[in-house]
Protein backbone atom coordinates (compact mmCIF):
# COMPACT_ATOMS: atom_id res chain seq x y z
CA UNK A 1 0.00 0.00 0.00
CA UNK A 2 1.57 3.29 -1.10
CA UNK A 3 1.07 6.82 0.22
CA UNK A 4 -0.16 9.10 -2.56
CA UNK A 5 1.75 12.29 -3.33
CA UNK A 6 0.20 15.67 -4.11
CA UNK A 7 0.39 15.01 -7.88
CA UNK A 8 -1.23 11.59 -7.46
CA UNK A 9 -4.05 13.09 -5.39
CA UNK A 10 -4.67 15.81 -7.98
CA UNK A 11 -4.66 13.25 -10.78
CA UNK A 12 -7.02 10.91 -8.92
CA UNK A 13 -9.46 13.79 -8.26
CA UNK A 14 -9.21 14.93 -11.88
CA UNK A 15 -10.01 11.42 -13.15
CA UNK A 16 -12.83 10.97 -10.65
CA UNK A 17 -11.14 8.11 -8.83
CA UNK A 18 -11.30 10.13 -5.61
CA UNK A 19 -14.38 12.34 -5.40
CA UNK A 20 -14.16 15.37 -3.11
CA UNK A 21 -17.17 17.66 -3.20
CA UNK A 22 -16.19 21.26 -2.35
CA UNK A 23 -12.66 20.34 -3.43
CA UNK A 24 -10.08 23.11 -3.13
CA UNK A 25 -6.68 22.54 -4.71
CA UNK A 26 -5.12 24.96 -2.23
CA UNK A 27 -5.78 22.42 0.54
CA UNK A 28 -3.44 19.85 -1.02
CA UNK A 29 -0.16 19.26 0.84
CA UNK A 30 2.88 17.30 -0.39
CA UNK A 31 1.18 14.00 0.57
CA UNK A 32 -2.24 14.85 2.04
CA UNK A 33 -5.38 16.97 1.78
CA UNK A 34 -6.57 19.36 4.52
CA UNK A 35 -10.33 19.15 5.12
CA UNK A 36 -12.16 22.24 6.38
CA UNK A 37 -14.59 22.73 9.24
CA UNK A 38 -18.17 22.07 8.14
CA UNK A 39 -21.46 23.65 9.20
CA UNK A 40 -22.69 21.11 11.73
CA UNK A 41 -21.02 20.90 15.14
CA UNK A 42 -22.20 19.17 18.29
CA UNK A 43 -20.92 20.49 21.62
CA UNK A 44 -21.46 18.42 24.74
CA UNK A 45 -22.04 21.46 26.97
CA UNK A 46 -25.67 21.42 28.11
CA UNK A 47 -26.58 24.93 26.98
CA UNK A 48 -25.17 24.53 23.46
CA UNK A 49 -25.63 21.17 21.76
CA UNK A 50 -26.03 21.17 17.97
CA UNK A 51 -24.87 24.42 16.38
CA UNK A 52 -24.34 25.84 12.88
CA UNK A 53 -20.76 27.06 12.64
CA UNK A 54 -21.54 29.01 9.45
CA UNK A 55 -23.83 31.25 11.51
CA UNK A 56 -21.67 31.28 14.63
CA UNK A 57 -18.53 32.05 12.63
CA UNK A 58 -16.08 30.61 15.15
CA UNK A 59 -16.63 27.60 17.37
CA UNK A 60 -14.76 27.19 20.65
CA UNK A 61 -13.68 24.00 22.38
CA UNK A 62 -13.27 24.54 26.10
CA UNK A 63 -10.74 22.86 28.37
CA UNK A 64 -11.89 19.30 28.97
CA UNK A 65 -14.69 19.50 26.40
CA UNK A 66 -15.54 16.83 23.82
CA UNK A 67 -17.11 17.92 20.52
CA UNK A 68 -18.19 16.34 17.25
CA UNK A 69 -16.91 18.18 14.19
CA UNK A 70 -18.01 17.67 10.59
CA UNK A 71 -16.02 18.34 7.44
CA UNK A 72 -17.07 20.78 4.74
CA UNK A 73 -15.87 18.32 2.12
CA UNK A 74 -17.81 15.23 1.13
CA UNK A 75 -15.63 12.27 0.12
CA UNK A 76 -16.11 9.18 -2.03
CA UNK A 77 -13.29 6.64 -2.20
CA UNK A 78 -12.91 3.80 -4.72
CA UNK A 79 -12.29 0.18 -3.74
CA UNK A 80 -8.52 0.50 -4.04
CA UNK A 81 -7.91 3.66 -1.98
CA UNK A 82 -8.11 4.13 1.81
CA UNK A 83 -7.78 7.32 3.81
CA UNK A 84 -5.93 8.09 7.03
CA UNK A 85 -7.25 10.94 9.18
CA UNK A 86 -5.31 13.13 11.58
CA UNK A 87 -5.62 16.57 13.16
CA UNK A 88 -3.54 19.35 11.70
CA UNK A 89 -0.45 19.87 13.84
CA UNK A 90 -1.55 23.49 14.43
CA UNK A 91 -4.44 22.22 16.57
CA UNK A 92 -2.66 19.18 17.98
CA UNK A 93 -0.04 21.51 19.48
CA UNK A 94 -2.82 23.45 21.18
CA UNK A 95 -3.94 20.31 23.01
CA UNK A 96 -6.67 18.86 20.78
CA UNK A 97 -6.68 15.11 20.33
CA UNK A 98 -8.64 13.06 17.80
CA UNK A 99 -10.79 10.33 19.37
CA UNK A 100 -12.48 9.04 16.20
CA UNK A 101 -11.38 6.08 14.13
CA UNK A 102 -8.39 7.19 12.05
CA UNK A 103 -9.27 5.33 8.83
CA UNK A 104 -11.60 6.02 5.91
CA UNK A 105 -12.40 2.65 4.39
CA UNK A 106 -12.31 2.01 0.64
CA UNK A 107 -15.79 2.58 -0.77
CA UNK A 108 -16.82 5.14 1.88
CA UNK A 109 -19.03 8.05 0.76
CA UNK A 110 -20.03 11.07 2.82
CA UNK A 111 -18.79 13.82 5.08
CA UNK A 112 -16.48 12.94 7.97
CA UNK A 113 -17.58 13.27 11.59
CA UNK A 114 -14.68 13.55 14.00
CA UNK A 115 -14.69 13.41 17.80
CA UNK A 116 -12.20 15.89 19.27
CA UNK A 117 -11.20 16.46 22.90
CA UNK A 118 -9.38 19.44 24.37
CA UNK A 119 -6.69 18.40 26.85
CA UNK A 120 -4.78 21.66 26.48
CA UNK A 121 -4.45 24.58 28.94
CA UNK A 122 -6.62 27.02 26.97
CA UNK A 123 -9.85 27.27 24.99
CA UNK A 124 -9.28 26.43 21.30
CA UNK A 125 -11.13 28.37 18.59
CA UNK A 126 -11.74 27.07 15.05
CA UNK A 127 -13.31 29.35 12.42
CA UNK A 128 -15.89 28.05 9.93
CA UNK A 129 -14.17 26.62 6.80
CA UNK A 130 -10.80 26.57 8.56
CA UNK A 131 -8.67 23.52 7.63
CA UNK A 132 -8.57 21.47 10.83
CA UNK A 133 -7.84 17.87 9.84
CA UNK A 134 -5.60 16.27 7.26
CA UNK A 135 -6.20 13.15 5.17
CA UNK A 136 -3.59 10.89 3.64
CA UNK A 137 -4.63 8.65 0.76
CA UNK A 138 -3.15 5.16 0.36
CA UNK A 139 -3.42 2.99 -2.73
CA UNK A 140 -4.05 -0.68 -2.00
CA UNK A 141 -1.99 -3.32 -3.77
CA UNK A 142 -5.21 -5.27 -4.26
CA UNK A 143 -8.68 -3.62 -4.30
CA UNK A 144 -11.00 -4.43 -1.38
CA UNK A 145 -13.41 -7.26 -2.21
CA UNK A 146 -15.97 -5.89 0.29
CA UNK A 147 -15.84 -2.08 0.26
CA UNK A 148 -17.46 -0.08 3.05
CA UNK A 149 -21.25 -0.24 3.31
CA UNK A 150 -21.66 0.52 7.01
CA UNK A 151 -24.07 2.70 8.99
CA UNK A 152 -22.28 5.94 8.14
CA UNK A 153 -22.45 5.47 4.38
CA UNK A 154 -23.69 8.57 2.48
CA UNK A 155 -23.90 10.68 5.65
CA UNK A 156 -24.33 14.42 5.04
CA UNK A 157 -24.83 15.47 8.66
CA UNK A 158 -23.67 14.36 12.09
CA UNK A 159 -25.57 11.08 12.70
CA UNK A 160 -28.71 11.50 14.79
CA UNK A 161 -27.91 8.46 16.92
CA UNK A 162 -24.55 9.95 17.91
CA UNK A 163 -26.28 13.13 19.06
CA UNK A 164 -28.97 11.13 20.90
CA UNK A 165 -26.28 9.14 22.69
CA UNK A 166 -24.68 12.26 24.13
CA UNK A 167 -28.05 13.83 24.95
CA UNK A 168 -29.08 10.72 26.93
CA UNK A 169 -25.71 10.16 28.60
CA UNK A 170 -25.07 13.80 29.24
CA UNK A 171 -23.85 14.68 32.72
CA UNK A 172 -21.46 17.32 33.92
CA UNK A 173 -18.63 17.54 31.39
CA UNK A 174 -15.05 17.93 32.50
CA UNK A 175 -15.21 21.48 31.16
CA UNK A 176 -18.12 22.22 33.50
CA UNK A 177 -16.30 20.54 36.39
CA UNK A 178 -13.23 22.68 35.68
CA UNK A 179 -15.44 25.79 35.59
CA UNK A 180 -17.12 24.83 38.88
CA UNK A 181 -13.75 24.18 40.51
CA UNK A 182 -12.53 27.52 39.21
CA UNK A 183 -15.53 29.32 40.73
CA UNK A 184 -15.00 27.45 44.01
CA UNK A 185 -11.33 28.40 44.00
CA UNK A 186 -12.25 32.06 43.44
CA UNK A 187 -14.73 31.92 46.32
CA UNK A 188 -12.08 30.39 48.61
CA UNK A 189 -9.58 33.08 47.57
CA UNK A 190 -12.16 35.78 48.31
CA UNK A 191 -12.85 34.24 51.73
CA UNK A 192 -9.14 34.03 52.49
CA UNK A 193 -8.71 37.69 51.54
CA UNK A 194 -11.60 38.65 53.83
CA UNK A 195 -10.15 36.67 56.74
CA UNK A 196 -6.72 38.23 56.19
CA UNK A 197 -8.35 41.66 56.15
CA UNK A 198 -10.08 40.93 59.46
CA UNK A 199 -6.82 39.66 60.96
CA UNK A 200 -5.03 42.81 59.84
CA UNK A 201 -7.75 44.88 61.52
CA UNK A 202 -7.59 43.07 64.89
CA UNK A 203 -4.72 45.26 66.10
CA UNK A 204 -7.18 48.16 66.28
CA UNK A 205 -9.17 46.53 69.10
CA UNK A 206 -6.38 46.62 71.74
CA UNK A 207 -5.60 50.21 70.76
CA UNK A 208 -9.23 51.20 71.25
CA UNK A 209 -9.29 49.48 74.66
CA UNK A 210 -6.11 51.28 75.72
CA UNK A 211 -7.48 54.64 74.54
CA UNK A 212 -10.78 54.08 76.37
CA UNK A 213 -9.05 52.99 79.57
CA UNK A 214 -6.68 55.95 79.38
CA UNK A 215 -9.50 58.43 78.92
CA UNK A 216 -11.43 56.76 81.72
CA UNK A 217 -8.39 57.12 83.98
CA UNK A 218 -7.85 60.76 83.09
CA UNK A 219 -11.43 61.87 83.51
CA UNK A 220 -12.45 59.54 86.35
CA UNK A 221 -12.23 62.32 89.01
CA UNK A 222 -14.51 64.56 86.96
CA UNK A 223 -17.06 61.78 86.55
CA UNK A 224 -17.02 60.99 90.24
CA UNK A 225 -17.38 64.64 91.13
CA UNK A 226 -20.31 64.97 88.74
CA UNK A 227 -22.18 61.94 90.09
CA UNK A 228 -21.37 62.52 93.77
CA UNK A 229 -22.12 66.20 93.61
Amino acid sequence: MGLMSDNEIKEAVKKGEIIIKEFDEHQINPASYDARLGKQIFKTKKEEGLIDSSKKGIITIEIGEFVLLSTWENFALPNNIAGQIGLRSHYARKGLILLSGPQIDPGFRGILTLGVYNVGPKIVAIPFLEPFCTIEFHKLNVPATEPYEGEYQNQTTIPTKDIEYFMEARGATLAEVVETMGNLSNSINTLESTVKGIKRSLWVIPVIIVVVMTLFGLFQPLWLKYFLG
